[in-house]
């Protein structure tokens, strides 16, 4: 399992945002924005900018949200 950096992390939630990746994967563990938000400690209404695309999160905050969707991603494929 390789790290990735920083860079990769952004890199790559950039392309899940533009692709609706990002969205589908929430979806598919069943958590709503506003969910995420709260676990991650971002404003209530972060997720649903990003999502649609509004605005693009500071790097710290894509750094987070990418490790956040990266675990539902592997928690969903480890149950499959």
């Amino acid at each position: 399992m390789s790290v990735k950096s920083e860079l990769e992390r952004i890199q790559e939630l950039r392309a899940w945002i533009s692709t609706g990746r990002a969205r589908e994967i929430r979806e598919e563990a069943g958590l709503s924005q506003e969910a995420v938000c709260r676990a991650l400690g971002f404003n209530s209404n972060s997720v649903l900018r990003w999502e649609s695309k509004k605005h693009f999160p500071h790097p710290r905050n894509a750094v987070a949200y990418h490790e956040f969707l990266e675990q539902l991603a592997d928690s969903a494929a480890s149950t499959e």
